[in-house]
């Protein structure tokens, strides 16, 4: 399955190719969404800060009950918010 396929970072660790995009994904549905893609077999969730839903966000992962070293999440800060 392609969502298996996985990029060898720098450090040795593998991160999935693909991943569960959550732009335009309200906050309230978010939770639902995020737990079921874990549930179903993806690894990685794609969020920002821009998109407004971190809180729908971090409960899916949570009533995912998966445990936190099993999935990967990847985020995207605004250049404004940037150090």
């Amino acid at each position: 399955m392609i969502y298996r396929e996985t990029y060898t970072l720098s450090n040795g660790n593998t991160i999935p190719k693909i991943a569960l995009g959550t732009w335009q994904t309200s906050d309230e549905d978010a939770e639902r969404v995020v737990k079921y893609a874990l549930d179903i077999g993806y690894l990685h969730i794609d969020t920002a800060i821009a998109y407004g839903n971190e809180v729908g966000v971090g409960k899916g992962l949570k009533a995912s009950g998966k445990k936190r070293d099993s999935y990967f999440v990847t985020s995207k800060l605004p250049r404004d918010k940037v150090l």
